[in-house]
């Protein structure tokens, strides 16, 4: 019928009794039904991905995305999963209403029904879960879900998967159909095309604005009048907070043998501190070894000291050195609820510390730069001045010296002057006595010549 445009000769319903021919229309009309629902979803499909195309932050697309796949496939559930093939995980973003915001979640791709169509690059379409071992029954005990039918598709692009996308339980409590598997995977394409989009501007937006706040931080520093910590703290917890999403920030300065915990109230409006004579917690080990300490839950890490570290009851612990040279200034150490991505993903940001990620570690390169010119004025290096003055002693002592050595190719006399100009010390003495053993040298040398004239 559709090769004739419509013009089949149907004269072989001629031919049919009443009852085949009842059978023809049916089937005919389920033949149109099914196109015209067909036709339907398609054109909603081309309108949801073309508002979804508008929308450029990453977590709004992905609610959206999900909303579209739910109500084209009338299903309870959905979820789209980017692969992370450095970190062989495969991650998603969903709304955490503790966090108050979005969070990631990632999930191993050598497991589950979302590893296994990653794997195979085949459409799963499994009528019972629980009839099938690849499901793991935990997520439903802890969230009191019930998962029913699933339907998986891969997101293949240059013969590589790059994402996964699901769906669970048909509203109906039928199975996912041919058609649904379809609709799904032609969602998924154009999903999955957008987001990565959306990933690359989001990670461009990211940089620029880390960089507009270190910018802001070295502009508050430079302007800042007169030396004190407490401006200081305020500006790093400022600017940490717009750069890694920081709840809580703490400095701890390094002075010759002890150390200087600076902790302020949530308001800044007073200052006080607190000394170490030993170094102690995450802070002494990043003295100590002077590198960065990262963790998770800090108060597990059998290093971590509750009198100088930031509690962080599960969330992440940065504690970084701030070098000016080779010379140790400070350590600084902030809290976030959000934990980095694994591998590098330089493409993507989460806006949480990565530290295989080379923007995230320039960045803050950049501001503690700034931040040790600051603290060089406040808190001046003790050991660097007693090294200056030690340099100046020393070359007061061979001015000395020299004055002296003059003073004694002068003549006897001059040594007691020479003794004079080197103040007494132990030194003068010396020259002194060198002095007078010459003259008595010269005075013997004297008799000697003039015995002849005298016999």
């Amino acid at each position: 019928v559709t090769v004739a445009g419509g013009n089949f000769p149907f004269h072989f319903l001629d031919e049919l009794g009443q009852e085949e021919l009842r059978e023809v229309i049916s089937f005919l009309c389920e033949e149109f039904a099914a196109y015209h629902s067909w036709n339907e979803a398609m054109h909603s499909c081309v309108e949801e991905m073309q508002k979804i195309s508008e929308i450029a932050d990453m977590d709004l697309a992905i609610a959206t995305i999900i909303e579209v796949v739910t109500g084209l496939l009338e299903c309870n559930r959905a979820s789209i999963w980017m692969i992370d093939d450095s970190s062989r995980e495969a991650w998603t973003r969903k709304l955490s209403p503790d966090l108050g915001g979005f969070s990631e979640i990632r999930i191993p791709l050598g497991a589950g029904f979302v590893g296994n169509c990653y794997q195979s690059q085949v459409t799963l379409n499994v009528p019972d879960a629980y009839e099938d071992p690849r499901f793991d029954k935990s997520v439903d005990k802890k969230t009191g879900y019930r998962t029913r039918a699933v339907l998986c598709a891969p997101i293949v692009a240059s013969h590589q998967v790059v994402a996964v996308i699901q769906a669970m339980n048909k509203e109906s409590d039928s199975e996912f159909n041919s058609r649904d598997e379809i609709l799904l995977r032609i969602l998924g394409q154009a999903a999955a095309s957008h987001l990565r989009s959306c990933e690359s501007k989001s990670s461009q937006q990211v940089q620029l604005l880390r960089k507009d706040a270190v910018i802001e931080a070295c502009h508050d520093l430079a302007s800042m009048k007169g030396t004190g910590a407490l401006p200081l703290l305020k500006t790093l917890h400022k600017t940490y907070s717009k750069l890694f999403r920081a709840k809580r920030v703490a400095m701890t300065v390094v002075q010759n043998t002890r150390l200087v915990r600076l902790v302020t109230d949530d308001e800044f409006r007073s200052l006080t501190t607190q000394d170490f004579t030993k170094a102690c917690g995450l802070v002494g080990a990043v003295v100590s070894e002077r590198r960065s300490v990262i963790c998770f839950s800090p108060e597990s890490d059998s290093r971590y000291n509750s009198l100088i570290d930031l509690p962080a009851v599960r969330e992440m612990s940065y504690t970084f050195p701030i070098l000016d040279g080779s010379s140790l200034r400070a350590v600084v150490q902030w809290t976030s609820s959000e934990r980095p991505a694994k591998g590098s993903r330089e493409a993507s940001d989460s806006l949480a510390y990565n530290e295989l990620n080379s923007k995230h570690r320039e960045v803050l390169d950049q501001l503690h730069e700034f931040v040790a010119i600051y603290l060089r004025r406040i808190f001046p290096n003790e050991s660097i001045a007693t090294k200056i003055t030690t340099t100046m002693n020393k070359l007061r002592a061979i001015g000395a010296m020299r004055k002296a050595q003059q003073a004694m190719e002068a003549g006897a006399d001059s040594g007691a002057s020479a003794g004079r100009a080197l103040g007494g010390s132990a030194m003068g003495a010396l020259v002194s006595k060198v002095a007078a053993a010459n003259k008595q040298k010269e005075e013997e040398k004297e008799d000697q010549e003039q015995a002849p004239d005298k016999e």
